[in-house]
């Protein structure tokens, strides 16, 4: 893992609070001078030293900002770049919430940690700047001091391993939680009538049970400092107190108090920073634990251009579902050895019983995955020469379609530039009472969602379509109409001056008894998987 933190970031935070802790002491020293009667001069070099010290405070918090959001942003390119270059099956849920877990909360948890690391050490050195005041005044009182800085730092050793455990069994909690709350939104339509008291009595008992170890950690995070922030107040208040007696002369105490006043600070929040460094280092062990498993999967790569330019095919290809960074001993073979090709000019239906790998071959096509096998043996995928040489050269429209975000804008944007492409579009989807809707997806239907999404394929320039069920959520009586609308727009939208030589081509999965009469090949992927 490359360095989250800046260098500037890494040595200028704890050299800005050093700074701030000799501006400190100057400050003591120049009002001791001021009482020795040197007025005019020590206010001088007090209103500098105050200056100074507030010039130290604003540029450390601005690099302690500036260092947080490029923290974030490079774990979070690092996670990103780990995905685009591994094969790693990003579209299966378990991953998929994985990464949304750790783009949400784990990734920010560890810039914090990361920069608390920093804040931790400038505070100590801001306090040890001021230590030598304490034994210039009197060695009697600075012994004790140090005798009690050492019982507190073998106290916060103790602590550390009492807080390690804890903030282990707040993750599992927390781990359990997310479960607990991704089970409960996927039964919460499937429970009814009487047994919809007794689901919610369950969740709510489960949600109870994984949030304590959760919440016994958030106490232990609100103890700690102040537990520690307690009782440096009363270690500091009596070496405050014997000052009055051992030192000599008001002038001497008063100094000693200033000093123990400013340590103080320093120490406190140095308290306060401790648990949050430690939560970042186990949130940045998580992230460091992801991405070797993600460095363990296979370089991803588009398929190379086909010696045969207006086709793209399989060749004796394989392919296993294993878990990221796992062995083949685990796999769970979908197809082996299958040599497939379809014309890239033409529509290929592709037809088979759940289970029979369609998905995975339009995935392995798109290049989201790589065939499976020890190197030299797993086959290959071929791209059709116009396809490779296009950007995008595909357009996939998986299962669990989205249209995007952005459809809205999209669909204007394309109404204004097309208007022709437009029109087709929405005399087949009738986008037009769908683009108000858009600005509330979650009061959309999956019709809806379906139909936004088929658009916005058909529209692509890409050099070939991929469609994954593209009937799922439309009504029975306008699927045919749909898909074969959808596929003619799609068909002529890249023959240029009508030139059928131009003409792209479809791979479309689907269960539709009228598949067959739209497509000109149709391919039962059963049949060939056993062949």
């Amino acid at each position: 893992m490359h360095p989250v933190l800046s260098r500037s970031a890494r040595i200028g935070i704890p050299l800005l609070a050093l700074g701030q802790g000799l501006c400190e002491a100057g400050f003591v020293l120049s009002a001791r001078w001021g009482l020795t009667g040197s007025g005019p001069a020590a206010l001088g070099l007090m209103g500098g030293f105050a200056v100074l010290r507030l010039v130290f405070q604003e540029r450390g918090a601005a690099l302690e900002v500036q260092s947080l959001r490029r923290a974030v942003s490079a774990l979070q390119s690092q996670l990103l770049e780990t995905l685009r270059a591994r094969a790693v099956p990003a579209y299966r849920p378990a991953v998929r919430r994985e990464l949304a877990r750790v783009l949400e909360e784990t990734i920010p948890r560890a810039a914090e940690g990361l920069l608390a690391r920093r804040r931790f050490a400038g505070s100590l050195l801001q306090g040890g700047v001021l230590l030598p005041g304490l034994f210039l005044l009197s060695w009697k009182i600075a012994l004790p001091a140090l005798a009690v800085g050492a019982l507190a730092w073998r106290v916060l050793k103790w602590k550390n391993r009492s807080l390690r455990d804890l903030e282990r069994s707040g993750s599992h909690g927390r781990a359990a939680e997310r479960r607990a709350n991704e089970e409960f939104a996927a039964g919460l339509e499937a429970a009814s009538g009487t047994a919809w008291d007794g689901y919610l009595r369950r969740f709510s008992g489960e949600l109870d049970a994984a949030r304590v170890a959760d919440w016994k950690w958030r106490r232990a995070q609100a103890r700690y400092p102040a537990l520690l922030e307690t009782g440096f107040f009363f270690a500091l208040t009596g070496l405050l107190v014997s000052g009055a007696f051992v030192l000599d002369g008001l002038d001497g105490w008063i100094l000693f108090t200033a000093l123990l006043v400013l340590v103080y600070r320093p120490v406190r929040e140095a308290a306060r920073h401790y648990p949050v460094a430690l939560q970042g280092t186990q949130a940045l062990d998580e992230v460091r634990a992801l991405l070797a498993g993600w460095n363990a999967c296979e370089p991803r790569a588009l398929p190379p251009e086909n010696p045969e330019p207006g086709f793209f095919a399989l060749e004796n290809a394989s392919f296993a579902y294993a878990a990221p960074g796992g062995g083949h001993a685990d796999a769970h073979p979908v197809f082996e050895d299958v040599s497939l090709k379809f014309r890239a000019d033409e529509v290929t239906g592709i037809t088979g019983p759940n289970g029979a790998g369609k998905t995975t071959l339009l995935r392995l096509i798109a290049g989201a995955e790589i065939p499976s096998g020890p190197p030299g043996k797993r086959g290959k995928v071929w791209w059709a020469a116009a396809a490779r040489r296009t950007d995008p050269g595909i357009a996939y429209l998986p299962q669990r379609a989205h249209p995007g975000a952005d459809w809205r804008a999209w669909a204007s944007r394309l109404r204004s530039e097309n208007p022709g492409l437009w029109e087709e579009l929405n005399a087949v989807l009738r986008l037009e009472n769908l683009i108000g809707k858009a600005e509330h997806p979650e009061s959309m239907s999956g019709g809806e969602r379906q139909r936004m999404a088929l658009a916005r394929a058909a529209a692509s320039d890409a050099g070939y379509l991929l469609l994954d069920e593209p009937t799922t959520g439309l009504p029975a009586h306008e699927r045919e109409e749909i898909l074969a609308g959808v596929l003619r727009i799609w068909k002529r939208g890249n023959a240029r001056g009508g030139d059928p030589k131009n003409a792209r081509g479809a791979l479309v999965v689907s269960h539709e008894p009228f598949l067959g009469a739209l497509c000109d090949s149709l391919l039962d992927l059963s049949r060939e998987a056993r062949a």
